[in-house]
């Protein structure tokens, strides 16, 4: 009997240990289960949010394909939290400390500052940047190794704890500066710590490598430089340049324009304009005929028309009184004709020293668009934060620069995510959450 007894109790212990250990098993099986159900969920978001992502690129070349008239009827809630499926993009803008101008949308390239190109007093009126990192721009992309006062050239980068030489040729991209003697995260990216109404820009915003445009009139053919002071074609063009004021004025009023510029040398449009003591009406008739730069293209340009306050006050000559004068000016001219670069002569034709020359330096609308597209999945447990330019010179817009930033974080509001993982519609984004949006195909 007491051997029975021990034999019944050593089967209860194995039997415990037993069940003991299946139910382990079954508990890590469970949760090896549940990691990869969760592995796979996070997967599955992951990859609607590139699908998401994916679906913003073909809205925004859709958008341009269309023609560029078309961004005039549209507001920044057609580029804030836009369904596609169960996911939501934004197209992002930086807000360049004015917060009458929109959240959401393309950016014109041209309405930056060219890194390339761009003298180094301009470069000094950007806004926060140091006379060190300005200096450093045009080291980097100069080709010799002499360093400018407060610069960097080679010698000083050999010496940092990652040696690397200075490019010593022309910026490929906006990234580049993190590169720079001087740069720091703040300056590159924007001020982290913001009271209400600050700026929430940074370099990277206000500054391109996508500033190239057509040197070519509406219909595609050549305009007339009428800077060229090469005595063999200077002739040429002061007979074109007589030929096309009386098509597009009247002979009579050709003649006396071309009798008032006598054989003196043209610098621009504006000073043609001066000179001839031209209407507003008449610069707009004659001024996508007139260019100051030979080639099919021009760089270099801003963008009078788009740019911000802080940007336009990087132009030579210009004053805050000016620039004011300007803004004020701008919408009711973009308004009435939103390519044309005319009223800028209304506006400053009684400065002539500072409208002269300033025909070079502006546009009326550049071919480089760019789109900062956020993407989330309708779960809100995965993003993908990727930057794109858009060339529109040619037959059909095209995507010549993709950049996938996600690894930075999140750019928008965090409660954006917050309200997708809670099974709520977006409720806002970015600088102060806007509601809105709207859904591809519902327009």
């Amino acid at each position: 009997m007491k051997h029975a007894r021990r034999r019944r109790g050593a089967i209860l212990i194995v039997a415990m240990l037993i069940l003991f250990a299946l139910a382990s098993l079954v508990l890590a099986m469970g949760r090896n289960a549940r990691v990869e159900s969760m592995a796979a969920a996070n997967r599955t978001a992951m990859l609607e949010a590139s699908a998401v992502e994916l679906a913003a690129e073909q809205f925004v070349i859709g958008l341009l394909a269309t023609g560029r008239e078309s961004l005039a009827t549209l507001d920044e809630n057609d580029f804030n939290a836009v369904a596609v499926g169960s996911g939501y993009f934004w197209i992002s803008r930086p807000d360049f400390g004015d917060r009458t101008l929109p959240r959401f949308g393309l950016v014109d390239e041209s309405t930056k500052v060219s890194l390339n190109g761009t003298p180094l007093e301009r470069l000094k009126k950007l806004p926060r940047i140091t006379d060190e990192v300005a200096a450093s721009i045009v080291d980097w992309r100069d080709e010799d190794d002499t360093a400018t006062e407060s610069g960097g050239e080679s010698s000083y980068y050999l010496s940092r704890p990652e040696p690397h030489n200075a490019k010593n040729a022309a910026f490929e991209s906006v990234d580049e500066l993190r590169l720079l003697k001087g740069m720091t995260d703040e300056l590159y990216a924007g001020p982290t710590n913001l009271v209400l109404g600050e700026a929430t820009y940074g370099l990277q915003d206000a500054v391109t490598v996508w500033s190239t445009a057509k040197n070519t009139a509406a219909d595609g053919s050549v305009r007339i430089n009428v800077r060229d002071n090469n005595p063999q074609t200077s002739r040429t063009m002061r007979r074109q340049l007589a030929q096309r004021l009386g098509q597009r004025l009247s002979t009579t009023r050709a003649a006396a324009i071309m009798e008032a510029l006598g054989q003196n040398r043209i610098q621009d449009l504006f000073d043609l304009a001066l000179r001839g003591t031209m209407t507003l009406e008449e610069v707009e008739k004659i001024e996508d005929d007139i260019t100051s730069s030979r080639g099919r293209t021009v760089g270099n340009r801003l963008n009078v028309n788009a740019a911000p306050r802080d940007l336009l006050l990087t132009l030579p000559n210009l004053t805050t009184a000016d620039v004011d004068a300007l803004m004020s000016r701008r919408p009711s001219a973009v308004a009435a004709k939103p390519t044309s670069i005319a009223w800028v002569y209304e506006v400053l034709k009684d400065r002539p020293d500072t409208l002269r020359g300033l025909g070079r330096r502006i546009i009326g609308r550049g071919d480089m668009y760019s789109a900062d597209v956020v993407a989330a999945s309708g779960n809100g447990r995965a993003f993908k934060h990727v930057k794109i330019v858009v060339d529109v010179s040619g037959t059909s817009p095209r995507i010549i620069y993709r950049q996938d930033v996600t690894d930075r974080g999140f750019p928008l509001d965090a409660q954006i995510l917050t309200d997708l993982r809670a099974g709520n519609a977006p409720g806002g984004a970015g600088r102060g959450g806007a509601a809105g949006g709207s859904t591809i195909g519902a327009r």
